[in-house]
């Protein structure tokens, strides 16, 4: 870093239009405060003999990086979960939202939100394909968890299309069933 740069680290950090503006490239992350920029290790060293010009080549492996293994929290008993306009839903309803959001690695928040993507909207189809085999009417889910009965009736439509062509899909629903149900399908 240039030594009048350095003078002025304090000064220019306050000011970060000026920092990037004035300090070379090389500079900008140590003028900021910020990390620097990882780079992988060098894996191989090369040793050139001056007298006779031949070159060794010799791989260094790095150690293997340790791997922690982190822990889920154990499962709450349920409380009063709410949906995310703030209602109480029925335990039923959590119970299978929960099996759903385990089953395909998502949030129930993501769930029940208003996303329209595939993330959003596969685990919501598979959620209320399940309460629609619990027995439920296309009006009890809807208000159950705060949609339309036509809503309701499109995701029970595109479950089936999705259980028909869709193997990843088929087989994550299956899973939640079976979390629902002790291991049987």
């Amino acid at each position: 870093m240039p030594a009048q740069l350095i003078g002025y680290a304090d000064e220019l950090r306050s000011r970060r239009r000026s920092v990037m503006a004035i300090a070379p490239a090389s500079a900008r992350r140590a003028i900021m405060g910020w990390p620097r920029v990882w780079r992988p290790e060098k894996t191989h060293r090369i040793e050139i003999d001056l007298r006779t010009g031949s070159r060794v080549i010799t791989q260094e492996v790095p150690p293997p990086i340790p791997v922690v293994l982190i822990e889920k929290p154990p499962r709450r008993i349920w409380k009063a979960k709410r949906s995310v306009d703030g209602t109480v839903m029925p335990p039923d309803v959590v119970r299978l939202l929960d099996a759903v959001a385990d089953a395909f690695g998502v949030s129930d928040g993501l769930i029940q939100g208003r996303g329209h993507n595939t993330l959003h909207t596969y685990p919501r189809f598979a959620w209320v394909a399940l309460l629609k085999a619990d027995g439920r009417s296309y009006a009890s889910i809807g208000r159950a968890i705060r949609r339309d009965h036509t809503s309701i009736m499109h995701a029970c439509n595109r479950a089936a299309e999705l259980m028909a062509t869709s193997t990843d899909w088929r087989h994550r629903y299956q899973a939640a069933h079976i979390a629902l149900n002790g291991g049987v399908c």
